[in-house]
């Protein structure tokens, strides 16, 4: 479940990378990579980063500030966000999205680019309003915020059964 969350991110971050890359599968390696590595040096747990897909969160609750900083992390591993200023480098994105060889995925790609630019904020103040500007206009990215979360409160409802039975068991 944590996964799709993961996958959310690395949609959006694609659609800015700007390493050596030449096609469609070194694309998707770099992005997820990034992710990887960016969720173990920011010391993430992926339930709690979850949790921002939910609309009724308070994403202004300390708990999330790492979380915030995801997509940039990986933005600047892989050389799409400035180190130094923390400014999105727009320049590769429409390179990047004609490589993208899931026409779906590149439409979402294309949906996002038209839609979600930031050219004020930097660093990880510029992450999660991508990340919500994302999920506003992309169909998929909604849809698979909405799996998410149908998927958490099953889990919350088994998780709640079991302990009920536990509890009746005594």
């Amino acid at each position: 479940m944590s996964f799709v969350f993961g996958i959310c991110l690395v949609l959006i971050v694609l659609t800015y990378a700007e390493v050596r890359i030449t096609n469609h599968k070194e694309l998707m390696n770099v992005g997820l990579n990034g992710f990887l590595n960016c969720v173990s040096e920011l010391n993430l747990n992926i339930e709690t980063c979850g949790d921002l897909l939910d609309d009724k969160s308070n994403t202004s609750d300390i708990k999330y500030d790492g979380c915030k900083c995801v997509v940039p992390c990986i933005a600047k591993a892989i050389g799409t966000m400035n180190v130094n200023d923390g400014k999105w480098n727009e320049k590769r994105y429409l390179e990047l999205t004609e490589m993208i060889e899931v026409p779906e995925w590149r439409q979402e790609a294309e949906v996002i680019g038209k839609n979600c630019r930031d050219r004020v904020n930097t660093h990880c103040s510029a992450g999660f309003p991508l990340f919500q500007c994302a999920l506003k206009h992309s169909k998929m990215l909604q849809d698979i915020a909405k799996n998410y979360m149908i998927q958490k409160q099953a889990d919350i409802e088994a998780m709640n059964n079991t302990n009920l039975e536990y509890e009746n068991d005594d």
